[in-house]
């Protein structure tokens, strides 16, 4: 639902995109394949309404040294598939 109202440029996700950001990078840490994929696919939508933020976000996520490896690695799907849509 929330890539929908994203791709419809709804007023009240726009507005809350730095909410929507968050919460999608702690749904990331999730072990289920599905939730992982369509947080990724959040992150492509997001990455329409807000490319510097969504960008910068997410590497400064990969970059993170405390973060686990297995984290890293979805961050950088995320990354490599936000990368694609630009």
């Amino acid at each position: 639902m929330m890539i929908k109202l994203l791709n419809k440029r709804d007023e009240y996700a726009l507005t809350n995109k730095h909410v929507v950001i968050a919460l999608a990078l702690n749904t990331l840490k999730s072990p289920e394949s599905y939730t992982f994929l369509n947080c990724v696919r959040l992150f492509v939508a997001l990455v329409n309404v807000n490319e510097s933020d969504v960008i910068e976000i997410l590497s400064d996520e990969y970059l993170n040294d405390a973060a686990a490896m297995d984290y890293r690695l979805v961050i950088g799907e995320a990354i490599l598939k936000t990368s694609k849509e630009i």
